[in-house]
């Protein structure tokens, strides 16, 4: 048998400390914290900080981990596999049993709502245990609120410089707080102004008898869809430089989408040459399918999204535009097929399996309403 000479045993022993430095508790160490596409959101942000100053203990190296957003680059599976690195606002599709304490992400994925009503911010919370402290309920029913809503300025910077001076901030270092404030705002209306000089084409779209328009955007200005809403838009469609496409109804008209992202993953599967053999109504279904990625219908806000910004990892869609349009068209206006449509209005569905109607696999709330109540 060999001997072990001094230096051996020292080098051995210096090996364990490195592996020590490295693992804790038969874990990696976490060295990296990835959100989703830039920007971060504000839930996020304070997860980062719940993780970073209490989270030591649970998830070892979080607190010197590395936050960062995603980039095209990435790929979230590969991510959520990795047991160094912590996500937050995605990665519902991958979580598991081996990797749900690293997945911190309140998105609907196939169906499963059980975090729906959640932000990053008080999932972190409840995973430390935090979310019944009394110093953070208030704060995370806040972040809650803003993630779920948008947040009013006027009404934050009210209570934040108040704050500041009870907790003895100096009056010229409120000042200058909210100069800074103010500026990032008045910075962001003037770029909104100059949005005006986008190229946007408006399609006409006749919603219960009124005359709406949907408006088409092609570029990647974040706030060319807001003005498209301030000029009146009932949807704005935007096709960003990636080729992901985004479509953004306005909310006080309280559109049912449902159809529209359906019609759009089986369509996008059409395209792909892949079928989509699952239910019409699993085909409908909030947030994301698992193995249908392309399409997130995001039921709160009530917008139906294929990557962007937030998810430049998710592939661009294969639908041409004007396609993507006269989905959003057809789906919306209510109308029937045009060569069946008079006994459609009757309540008479007269697709059979030898004479299929085109729009019968796009399984229309409307059209389904008559077939139900044919039989």
């Amino acid at each position: 048998m060999t001997k072990l000479t001094e230096h051996d045993i020292s080098k051995a022993s210096r090996g364990q400390d490195l592996l020590l430095e490295f693992t804790t508790r038969g874990r990696l160490m976490i060295t990296e914290i990835v959100t989703h596409g830039s920007p971060a959101h504000l839930d996020e942000l304070v997860a980062v900080l719940l993780l970073q100053q209490h989270g030591e203990e649970k998830l070892p190296g979080v607190n010197t981990a590395q936050f960062r957003c995603l980039t095209a680059q990435d790929n979230v599976e590969e991510l959520a596999q990795r047991e160094d690195t912590v996500l937050l606002g995605l990665g519902a599709a991958f979580r598991d049993e081996g990797n749900k304490h690293r997945i911190v992400d309140e998105h609907v994925v196939t169906g499963d709502q059980t975090q729906k009503n959640e932000c990053a911010a008080t999932l972190a919370a409840k995973f430390l245990g935090l979310d019944q402290e009394f110093r953070w309920r208030k704060i995370l029913r806040a972040v809650l609120h803003t993630d779920k809503n948008p947040p009013n300025l006027a009404l934050d910077l009210s209570v934040t410089v108040m704050e500041f001076q009870l907790q003895g901030w100096g009056l010229h270092a409120v000042l200058q707080y909210t100069e800074m404030t103010l500026n990032a705002h008045l910075k962001k209306a003037d770029q909104f102004a100059a949005t005006s000089l986008l190229p946007m084409r408006q399609v006409e779209l006749q919603l219960n008898g009124k005359q709406q328009w949907i408006t088409v955007i092609e570029g990647d200005d974040p706030k060319a869809p807001a003005f498209a809403r301030f000029l009146g838009a009932a949807v704005v469609v935007v096709k960003n430089p990636s080729g992901h496409i985004q479509i953004l109804p306005t909310s006080h008209l309280r559109l049912d989408m449902r159809d529209v992202v359906r019609v759009l993953r089986s369509r996008e599967e059409w395209a792909r040459g892949n079928k989509l053999d699952i239910p019409w109504k699993q085909i409908e279904q909030e947030g994301a399918l698992k193995d249908y990625p392309t399409w997130f219908f995001h039921k709160e806000t009530n917008n139906i999204l294929n990557g962007g910004r937030s998810r430049p990892d998710i592939p661009a869609t294969k639908i041409p535009l004007d396609t993507i349009v006269e989905t959003v068209k057809m789906c919306l206006e209510g109308g029937f097929e045009p060569s069946r449509q008079e006994r459609c209005r009757e309540g008479i569905c007269t697709s059979t399996l030898k004479n299929q109607c085109r729009w019968y696999n796009f399984a229309l709330l409307r059209c389904r309403a008559i077939q139900v109540k044919m039989h």
